[in-house]
């Protein structure tokens, strides 16, 4: 794996993140990429867009405990890691969790809080990670049909019961049908989705130039759900 991977630097601006990542001309087209598991190993443009929106909403995160599914490279995690209280990064499979702790490990100066790597598979029992968290944040997921009902499922049963509590998810739009099943998903664990300010997403979505807008976006959006009262 050495030889197709290597080190690039994002940057935001006021920093950069340094990530150990997947040559993206080796691993080619996304479903190749998820054949071959290696989708962790890869810094998605949808992932970009979430670390915008934790930047632009960095008071949200401030004195929060958070936990992201599907970290992958870790790239989100970093950044929110800048502004929380804690944070537990999670993926689903051991290799991608080495490099996830990796490149926490390579950005330890820009890190101001405790953090902690684990392996999460989606839908099974969350163990002591049970109604912890007040943010539940995924990025560039939701590819997969049948990952859809175990990814909220562990959202629901990561998240505590506080009112401000939040799962929010950034994914490539891929159809009415997607979205139908995304939402009966969430309905199915007791999750629902809030709306925000169209204005506020439409600003974040023109920072990123590769994103071409009709209301939260052509190919991108960026939803939030909380617990069903």
């Amino acid at each position: 794996m050495e030889e197709s991977t290597h080190t690039r630097e994002h940057d935001f601006g006021d920093f950069s993140v340094t990530i150990k990542q997947m040559k993206t001309s080796v691993v080619g087209a996304l479903n190749r990429a998820m054949e071959n598991d290696t989708s962790g190993f890869i810094v998605w443009p949808f992932s970009l867009l979430m670390c915008k929106y934790v930047i632009s909403n960095s008071h949200i995160f401030e004195n929060k405990s958070v936990c992201e599914v599907g970290a992958g490279a870790g790239l989100t995690s970093v950044v929110i890691a800048k502004y929380c209280q804690n944070i537990v990064t999670t993926d689903g499979h051991s290799g991608t969790v080495d490099l996830l702790n990796h490149n926490m490990l390579l950005n330890q100066d820009q890190i101001t809080t405790n953090f902690s790597c684990q392996q999460l598979l989606w839908g099974e029992d969350v163990g002591d990670l049970a109604n912890s968290f007040d943010i539940v944040v995924g990025a560039s997921l939701a590819y997969k049909k049948s990952d859809f009902d175990p990814l909220f499922k562990s959202a629901k049963d990561l998240l505590n019961d506080k009112h401000d509590s939040f799962f929010v998810l950034t994914y490539e739009k891929l159809g009415n049908s997607l979205e139908k099943l995304i939402s009966q998903s969430a309905s199915l664990v007791g999750l629902e989705r809030v709306q925000f300010d169209v204005e506020d997403m439409v600003d974040l979505l023109n920072q990123y130039g590769e994103t071409q807008l009709v209301d939260y976006g052509d190919d991108v959006a960026l939803a939030i759900y909380k617990k069903s009262i």
